[in-house]
């Protein structure tokens, strides 16, 4: 029994905690041997399917709550296969469906009956001329520029799709740089008292009110800025910074507003990056009957290579005759025209 071997002992119906996923249990008859699949369409929680350590030790009667109830919608016969051994029915996990554009052998049988169907309507049919299957070049290029369309479409979206962790990491990590640059703004080390001495600048004060309008800006900073990336930046990154004068200090703006184009940057290529990996229902369309186009383009050119040996081999039978030259047309017995029928001898009399 798999649903009881996995806890060592303990029978499916004592260790049957809130139900389980899948359980199995067999009845043993004198006739034959029937397996049963619990399936629990209740969902609960990781641990509801945990055993307690208890249930783990062999022939434990910890769990002793009973089971619920099977009811007749949430048991299924297991399938049996061919050589006698039991399996479990897995028609509940779906298939997966793929459209017949995406299946190459349909596609080369799709192209298989096209050449057919474009040979016998073209040429023995409507028995295009020349000018007709120059006029054919038009509609095989269009069919095959529309299925490079949908191609390079996919392509777009397979090497965007595969960008755009690394894109997500690099937006990520600017915006790492400019919690690093606020957190030191805010720092002790920055955020401290001046002494004056004999080597300070005369407007040590101004300096020191500035470098604690800056300690406090950016304090406010830490607690407000969101500890994961967000879609934009807030906008207090910018509006309420306290005017500073003194170039030391200013030097702490140039690094936060570096950090700040860094993060744009790389949020702008983000953007672009998982727009170019979404596609729109016109692609879907496209992609999908890319192979369709595709082998109907090249049917109709490989038509258009026969129709145009045919034009050109009647071409040569003709030329292979040659000219019929003027003593020979002379020679070459003439039927009696109308008047020498109506009176031969000139006498006036029909004969």
């Amino acid at each position: 029994m798999a649903g009881a071997s996995l806890w060592n002992g303990c029978s499916s119906r004592n260790c049957v905690k809130g139900g389980t996923l899948l359980l199995s249990r067999r009845r043993e008859s004198s006739e034959a041997e029937t397996d049963i699949v619990i399936v629990n369409t209740t969902r609960r929680s990781p641990t509801d399917l945990i055993p307690p350590p208890s249930c783990l030790l062999i022939h434990s009667t910890a769990c002793s709550s009973p089971a619920p109830t099977a009811t007749r919608s949430s048991i299924a016969p297991a399938t049996r296969r061919p050589n006698g051994s039991s399996g479990y029915d897995t028609s509940m996990f779906g298939s997966t469906d793929y459209p017949w554009p995406a299946q190459p052998l349909l596609m080369i049988l799709v192209f298989a009956a096209a050449v057919i169907v474009f040979h016998v309507v073209l040429i023995y049919v409507v028995k295009l001329d020349k000018i007709g299957w120059k006029r054919a070049d038009y509609f095989w290029l269009g069919a095959t520029v529309l299925s490079l369309w949908g191609l390079a479409s996919d392509l777009r979206h397979q090497v965007a799709a595969g960008d755009l962790p690394a894109q997500v990491a690099r937006r990520d990590t600017a915006y790492q740089a400019i919690l690093d640059q606020v957190g030191v703004m805010a720092s002790p080390s920055l955020c401290a008292h001046f002494i004056r001495s004999g080597y300070s600048p005369r407007d040590l004060d101004e300096i020191e009110k500035q470098n604690d309008a800056l300690c406090s800006f950016a304090g406010a900073l830490v607690r407000s800025l969101p500890k994961s990336t967000p879609d934009s930046l807030p906008h207090s990154l910018v509006a309420g910074r306290p005017r500073l004068t003194a170039p030391s200090l200013l030097t702490w703006y140039y690094e936060l507003n570096f950090a700040i184009q860094l993060f744009e940057a790389a949020d702008q290529r983000y953007r672009e990056t998982r727009e170019a990996s979404t596609r729109t229902d016109a692609e879907w369309l496209l992609i999908l009957i890319s192979p369709v186009l595709l082998a109907l383009g090249l049917a109709l050119r490989i038509t258009k290579v026969t129709g145009e040996v045919i034009l050109e081999r009647a071409a040569t039978l003709s030329a292979d005759r040659g000219p019929v030259s003027v003593q020979e047309e002379n020679a070459a017995p003439r039927p009696p025209s109308d008047e020498e029928t109506a009176d031969p001898v000139g006498d006036g009399e029909t004969r």
